[in-house]
């Protein structure tokens, strides 16, 4: 798919029912480039990487997954429902080593980047899921 896989880690492998599961709970239907990825890479290490926008320099550390020990899409999306701060079109994506975070919106699946500090000025990443994997395989390593 992409050549941003650090490390597999085939025990956090998922199936088509456990992302039916997290649809139904958030209301929510995954992009098929998404669903794809986490069918294929659901708990594996991404490269971590650094890259610029608008003279800006931004890191990816970690994806969300489905189901994980660590990083639980699910877990980040009913605290981020519970706050009201995120929008609930906003789907957790990936962060940075901060913790900071990307999300995708389910409207359009364009993707943003929300620093904790300021959630009222997202910052506009890129148009698509897959725009945002090839952004991350082409930026430099950190």
């Amino acid at each position: 798919m992409y050549n941003i896989i650090k490390k597999i880690h085939r025990e956090y492998a998922i199936t088509e029912e456990d992302i039916r599961e997290v649809e139904e709970r958030f209301g929510i239907t995954f992009p098929q480039i998404l669903r794809k990825f986490y069918l294929e890479h659901n708990g594996d290490l991404i490269k971590s990487c650094i890259f610029t926008l608008d003279g800006n320099n931004y890191m990816v550390a970690e994806m969300f997954y489905i189901k994980h020990p660590n990083a639980a899409l699910e877990l980040i999306m009913q605290w981020d429902r519970q706050d009201g701060f995120i929008p609930a079109m906003m789907v957790p994506l990936a962060h940075d080593p901060g913790g900071e975070r990307y999300y995708w919106n389910t409207e359009d699946e364009s993707v943003y980047f929300i620093d904790g500090l300021d959630i009222e000025n997202p910052v506009f990443v890129c148009k698509t899921i897959d725009e945002f994997f090839k952004l991350i395989e082409g930026a430099d390593p950190f």
